[in-house]
C-alpha cells in the first residue's frame, strides 16, 4: 500500500515569498539586540529608504571596512540611537518605530541589526519592495503578482502594492482570491 500523503495546506503567494524572503535574508527575533553596544563593539547604522528602515547594529570597529564595501550606507553612530536621527526622503519622518531584529548572511559574514521603520508608517505587509528594477531607475510593479500599484510611503519605497493602494492605506481594500495561492 502507498503511505498517505498529507493533505496539502494552502498557502497565498505572498506569505510564501515572504517566508522564502526571511530564509534568504536572514532570521527575524522578537526583541531588540542592539539597544546599547558592549566595548569593544561599536555602534553603526545604514538608511535603506528604498526598503522603508533604518538598520542599527553593533559590530567590531575593525570590520567596519569589510561590512561596507557590501553596505555603502554603512556609518560609524556617534550617539546610541542614531536610527532616530535619520529623516526619511521627504524630510518629514524619522526612523522611530522597531520593527524588528534580524540576522543578514551567513556565519562570519553576517550581522545582526535592529529594524527601525518611519514614525507611524501605514502597515504595508501586503506589499513588497521589487530586489531587482526592471529599468534603470524605475520600478516596474507586474500585475501578474496582484501588485500592480506602484506607491511610495513617506518618501520610502518604491512599493509594489494590490489595487486601490495609497501612500496612507498601502493595502487599499484587499482581498485575497484563490488564485493568489499555492497548494504546499
Amino acid at each position: 500500500a502507498k503511505p498517505k500523503i498529507q493533505t496539502a495546506r494552502k498557502i497565498s503567494m505572498e506569505r510564501l515569498a515572504q517566508q522564502i524572503l526571511l530564509v534568504c535574508l536572514g532570521l527575524a527575533a522578537a526583541d531588540p539586540c542592539c539597544t546599547t553596544c558592549q566595548l569593544p563593539k561599536v555602534k553603526v547604522f545604514s538608511t535603506d529608504a528604498p526598503h522603508g528602515f533604518c538598520g542599527e547594529a553593533c559590530m567590531e570597529p575593525e570590520h567596519f571596512s569589510f561590512f561596507h564595501m557590501f553596505e555603502a550606507n554603512l556609518t560609524m553612530a556617534k550617539d546610541e540611537h542614531p536610527c532616530r536621527e535619520q529623516w526619511t526622503p521627504l524630510n518629514d519622518k524619522q526612523y522611530t518605530d522597531y520593527i524588528q531584529t534580524v540576522t543578514h548572511g551567513v556565519g562570519p559574514l553576517s550581522m545582526t541589526l535592529d529594524l527601525y521603520a518611519p514614525t507611524d508608517m501605514p502597515n504595508h505587509d501586503c506589499c513588497y519592495t521589487q530586489i531587482i528594477p526592471i529599468a534603470p531607475w524605475h520600478i516596474d510593479c507586474p500585475s501578474l503578482l496582484e501588485k500592480p500599484v506602484e506607491v511610495r510611503i513617506d518618501g520610502t519605497g518604491p512599493f509594489c502594492c494590490p489595487k486601490g493602494a495609497t501612500p496612507t492605506n498601502p493595502c487599499g481594500n484587499e482581498t485575497r482570491s484563490a488564485t493568489s495561492e499555492v497548494i504546499v
